[in-house]
């Protein structure tokens, strides 16, 4: 059973804000899902870049290449050592655009709608390879529930390393025992254990054991690992993606290196966690929200400060904000103290054209605690928000999202790397 409600918060401005919540009965009917990636939903990414990067600072931006490579698409050359098309392609594009076999393969997935170039002022160019990140709306249309869950790789920056495909999750997800995506950057994950307890509690890399063991790097703490003998070992979600020997490698934003004495290791190879059996659903993207019944006012979670540009970047690179003033459309999970799923979305205004009194204004972190704390969440964590917030009950909104058709108003969904969704 799934019970929804709308509440309106209305602030002394005269500015207000709606809020969905969402009830549901258990945590062992939640399924993690991933949108497959359509020719609409390439094209609404690529706007995305487009009309809100791109037109608004085009002074930062040089020219963006951005593609998706189809299943049933072979590519026109090899790169050695690599195990994914998509990593394969951006780093060929890299080293040898304008080689007639390169300009082949783009030409190829324009005529499929696959390939969109948009230009800044910047005299760089970007490769941008989209692997993941479709409607929400598309997939599974006979779901009660869904909702967007993780961070993905998305901003320019994201893509600092070779290695670094565009719609890649990143932060712990777990399900019934198994770990479906690693731990990054120490940030705050809402975990259910088989007893039903609910925690909010930092969890990183060193808290689970790899089926590859070695030397752990990732970012933020390093841009590249250090020069040694053995092989670095490049791991994304739970695939290796390349192995490197020598070290000096570039770590990816969405994953990790093990650096390892091992030679029995081959790009494609699976890689298995362990540690979390006893944990029946798990989701790591933070801030916290509430803890323990408690409202967080700071933040907790690592997040890469844009304004800090000597620091080594990692996804999503646009955090912090100002925790008590940046308004946003949010997305946030928690539990009452029946310890009970709850989903809270707090609308946010559209891109453009925001008129104060007549659509919400988003929400600040300590505004969505304040949220939290007025509904009786006992803990809490903020998920993937912005653009790419929703909720969908019987594959209907009762909210707008934030982006919107410049014409008619009505509502430009997002496509998303991953979603959360109730059978």
């Amino acid at each position: 059973m799934i019970d929804s409600e709308i509440r309106t918060y209305t602030y002394s401005n005269g500015e207000f804000q709606r809020v969905q919540i969402v009830r549901a009965e258990n945590w062992n009917s939640l399924q993690f899902i991933t949108p497959a990636i359509t020719k609409e939903a390439f094209q609404v990414m690529c706007d995305v870049y487009r009309d809100q990067m791109i037109r608004v600072a085009p002074m930062i931006f040089g020219e963006l290449v951005l593609f998706h490579i189809p299943d049933d698409m072979e590519l026109p050359f090899s790169v050695p050592g690599i195990s994914d098309n998509h990593t394969a392609a951006r780093i060929r594009l890299m080293r040898k655009y304008d080689a007639p076999d390169s300009q082949l393969f783009l030409k190829l997935l324009e005529e499929r709608g696959f390939l969109r170039i948009e230009k800044g002022k910047l005299p760089v160019r970007r490769i941008i390879s989209y692997t993941n990140a479709g409607f929400l709306s598309d997939c599974c249309p006979e779901a009660a529930l869904k909702v967007n869950a993780s961070f993905f790789t998305f901003d320019v920056p994201d893509g600092d390393s070779p290695y670094d495909v565009f719609g890649t999750p990143v932060g712990l997800m777990v399900k019934d025992g198994k770990i479906l995506n690693p731990p990054l950057y120490d940030r705050e994950a809402l975990i259910v254990d088989r007893h039903g307890n609910v925690s909010v509690r930092q969890i990183n890399l060193r808290n689970i054991s790899c089926s590859i063991k070695g030397t752990i790097y990732e970012r933020p703490f390093r841009r590249r690992t250090p020069f040694a003998a053995g092989n670095d070992v490049v791991i994304i979600g739970n695939k290796v993606i390349a192995v490197r020997p020598g070290g000096n490698t570039v770590i990816p934003t969405s994953g990790f290196v093990i650096h390892t004495d091992r030679t029995d290791i081959r790009p494609g190879d699976r890689v298995e966690y362990k540690g979390l059996e006893d944990v029946i659903f798990a989701i790591q993207a933070g801030n916290s929200v509430m803890v323990n019944g408690r409202m967080t006012d700071r933040f907790i979670s690592r997040f890469y400060n844009i304004y800090h540009l000597e620091s080594v970047v990692f996804p999503p690179c646009l955090y912090p904000l100002d925790f008590e003033k940046s308004r946003a459309p949010r997305i946030m999970l928690g539990t009452d103290c029946s310890g009970k799923p709850v989903f809270v979305w707090a609308e946010g205004a559209g891109k453009t054209g925001y008129e104060p009194g007549k659509e919400s204004c988003g929400a600040s972190l300590k505004e969505l605690g304040m949220i939290a704390k007025d509904i009786g969440l006992y803990n809490a964590v903020n998920l993937d928000g912005g653009g790419s917030a929703q909720i969908l009950l019987n594959n209907r909104r009762e909210l707008m999202v934030s982006g919107r058709d410049p014409v008619t108003g009505s509502d430009k969904e997002r496509p998303v790397a991953n979603g959360i969704m109730i059978i």
